[in-house]
């Protein structure tokens, strides 16, 4: 058996000389312009036997930023690269599913934007929920089938681009059973019935492979108009006279998957998509500037479309830095 383990913890003020290695530029650029964080300097202890006594040795190393190559910032930058394309592609898609949540910078609202298309997914952070970052980010020219809730700035935009919609079903279960709890029968009533209608709906859907695509096809329409001819016409007033005004308008938008079956009824692949951002922002309580922001956006992306693509996220990181650092082209998650 060995001898039983000795440890003995050291204070700075145990130090009989101290050490201080302060740095005159920066290690990766050679910069003069160095930024101090004091007070989070690393202290190593170093024993020294002389005859008597023993001398206790303390080196610190001090903690720096540089203001020229920001090399904390490095990895945000090495992804640049590969977030931008997937951005630049967005107009181009067939097929997107959107949503957004609020995002906290110091203190003040921002929105969080997710854009999931089949094989890639983009997150962006924008100053404002309307539809000005839609017509940023997809332009007037867009011709995709979108997925989204009926918020306005998806209602406003419908009007700009050539754009086929799919109002979420999911969203419109919920509003109607609400409705269905109103303490006024006639509301109840109305969002009760449209409620069996959505319910008639859905046991279809999960009969499809039962059926032949005609069949399907003229069974889901069928559903659709009886659907319509309720919802744009009821005698009650508030929310129920609200709601049948909407369906007036864009009835026919919520049922898109009769003539664009490869759309889902509902928003939940963006949902889904959105409940990182979520916990992030409830641990991390937000970003801190742009640079934050940027690092949340370019992460998040490839995060999420390494999962769809069955790509490991930290493999692929590792590439990415490698690659930053060696001056040669950042892989690529755009499918060819």
């Amino acid at each position: 058996m060995g001898h039983t383990k000795y440890e003995r913890t050291f204070q700075l003020a145990d130090a009989d000389v101290i050490h201080a290695h302060p740095l005159d530029c920066c290690p990766f650029c050679a910069s003069p312009h160095l930024f101090h964080f004091a007070g989070a300097e690393q202290t190593h202890y170093q024993y020294e036997l002389v005859e008597k006594p023993i001398l206790l040795h303390a080196h610190q190393s001090h903690l720096y930023s540089c203001a020229d190559c920001a090399q904390l910032h490095k990895v945000s930058q090495a992804l640049a690269p590969i977030y931008q394309p997937l951005v630049e592609v967005l107009p181009d898609q067939k097929q997107l599913n959107i949503d957004e949540t609020s995002h906290k910078n110091q203190g003040n609202l921002l929105w969080t934007w997710v854009f999931a298309a089949p094989a890639f997914t983009v997150f962006h952070i924008a100053d404002t929920r309307s539809s000005q970052v839609l017509k940023d980010l997809l332009t007037t020219e867009c011709e995709a089938v979108l997925g989204h809730d009926c918020f306005s700035a998806y209602r406003a935009y419908m009007d700009k681009a050539p754009v086929t919609v799919q109002f979420c079903l999911a969203h419109l279960i919920r509003e109607l059973r609400f409705l269905s709890e109103s303490t006024q029968p006639h509301i109840a009533a109305y969002g009760q019935r449209l409620l069996d209608q959505l319910k008639r709906l859905f046991r279809l859907i999960h009969r499809r492979d039962q059926l032949t695509p005609d069949t399907f096809q003229r069974r889901l329409e069928k559903i659709r108009d009886a659907f319509l001819q309720k919802a744009r016409r009821t005698q009650a007033g508030g929310a129920a006279a609200t709601l049948a005004k909407r369906f007036r308008a864009y009835g026919r938008d919520y049922f898109t998957l009769i003539t664009c079956p490869d759309i889902e009824p509902t928003n939940n692949v963006a949902e889904r998509a959105l409940r990182f951002c979520v916990i992030d922002r409830r641990i991390t309580q937000g970003t801190r500037g742009q640079k934050g922001q940027q690092w949340c956006e370019r992460f998040w992306t490839i995060r999420q479309t390494c999962r769809q693509q069955g790509i490991s996220l930290c493999r692929f990181i590792q590439q990415a830095v490698h690659a930053y650092f060696q001056g040669e082209t950042a892989p690529s998650l755009l499918l060819t």
